[in-house]
């Protein structure tokens, strides 16, 4: 799930860029990754709530590498990180600390959130024109 949530945020940094071809090329090692997770090391229970969290993760992520429309592709970041979240809630990640970071003013204040793994605010669901417009709302740490 590591390697998941480092392929992540080569999407999230691309969207803080408004670099949609570098979002796309990104989402795609975001897919492989998720494809290489050892299933094996879940059972029961474990499994039935990755597989549950997997096909959002890789709609979300086929979606970003297959446009070229940063807006849409946004959208479609929502979805992978809030399922992403889930995932790192649930399973943990070895990153000494990764931040959830929310924008109350994402797709007409309806708000999202996002993964980081800086504790600086850089907004993906704005780029440039807002940002600093965020806060960190949970910090996870290795386990």
């Amino acid at each position: 799930l590591t390697e998941v949530a480092n392929k992540y945020f080569e999407v999230k940094n691309a969207l803080v860029e408004s670099n949609p071809l570098t979002a796309a090329e990104a989402a795609k090692e975001v897919v492989k990754a998720l494809h290489s997770v050892d299933l094996k090391v879940l059972e029961g229970d474990a499994h039935n709530e990755w597989m549950a969290l997997l096909k959002p993760m890789e709609q979300g992520a086929t979606g970003i590498s297959t446009k070229t429309d940063v807006e849409s592709q946004r959208k479609d970041f929502e979805l992978l990180s809030n399922h992403l979240i889930k995932a790192v809630e649930l399973f943990g990640i070895t990153s000494d600390k990764t931040y959830r970071a929310y924008c109350p003013m994402a797709f007409d204040d309806k708000g999202a959130y996002w993964l980081s793994e800086f504790e600086d605010i850089k907004n993906p669901y704005f780029g440039a024109s807002m940002l600093r417009c965020g806060e960190n709302r949970e910090v996870f740490r290795k386990r």
